[in-house]
């Protein structure tokens, strides 16, 4: 074999070990990995497993949690609920106040139950991107504080007030929430953070949303969010 021959060789036994070994060890978009914001491990429900036990066998779902801000059973969650938002979007805000209400009649059922917030704007535009982007930067200094600034944002359009900009954002973490806004902006601005945002809408890319809210059970989707209550139901009984 010629020297250029087995240099050849070479390459083409290194690049398929790599591929081999990502293969092992379950691709991962390289975005992500590098984001300095991705937790250690991912949180898929109780034990760390997904999916959750209240899933039927054979489910399959392989979207990331790790990094997504979540309310409800905060314990060992039997059930959990994926939610593909645009902050901008008019039926969200139906299902913020849905959520709400569920919180407190239905206290049976949320203790057993984990959202998971998901980012999908649906445009890619500046102002678009920088409304999540924001939202990721007030997530990063408070799980809470995301879901106050969440539902205060909801609120503004069933109450059709002018439509949510990235300063109205800015001004209820400081105002409000009284967030360090040094730490508001590193986020806020840093790249990597839109990396991160593109990334998870991406995720509902692979599942096929379109529209929002797209909410996701083992993997399937639900036909609006007006059916939750009822499709939770479903998988608890």
């Amino acid at each position: 074999m010629g020297r250029n021959a087995y240099h050849r060789y070479l390459v083409h036994l290194s690049a398929t070990t790599v591929l081999l070994l990502l293969v092992a060890m379950g691709c991962r978009d390289p975005v992500f990995l590098d984001n300095p914001y991705h937790a250690t491990g991912a949180d898929f429900g109780s034990g760390d497993l997904y999916p959750a036990p209240r899933c039927p066998p054979g489910s399959v779902q392989k979207i990331d949690n790790s990094m997504s801000p979540w309310e409800g059973g905060d314990v060992s969650p039997e059930l959990v609920v994926e939610i593909f938002t645009w902050m901008r979007c008019g039926n969200c805000a139906g299902l913020s106040v849905f959520l709400r209400d569920f919180k407190v009649r239905r206290k049976d059922l949320w203790e057993k139950v984990r959202f998971y917030f998901h980012h999908f704007p649906l445009d890619t535009y500046d102002t678009a991107l920088e409304i999540h982007e924001n939202m990721v930067a007030i997530h990063r200094q408070s799980n809470d504080g995301f879901w106050q600034a969440h539902d205060w944002a909801f609120d503004k359009n069933v109450n059709q007030e002018p439509v949510l900009n990235p300063e109205d954002l800015e001004v209820y973490a400081r105002d409000v929430l009284k967030l360090d806004m040094n730490e508001f902006y590193a986020v806020a601005r840093d790249p990597k953070t839109r990396d991160f945002v593109l990334w998870d809408r991406g995720q509902g890319d692979v599942y096929d949303v379109v529209g929002t809210p797209t909410i996701i059970i083992c993997g399937r989707h639900l036909g609006g969010w007006k059916h939750l209550e009822e499709g939770i139901e479903t998988f608890m009984d």
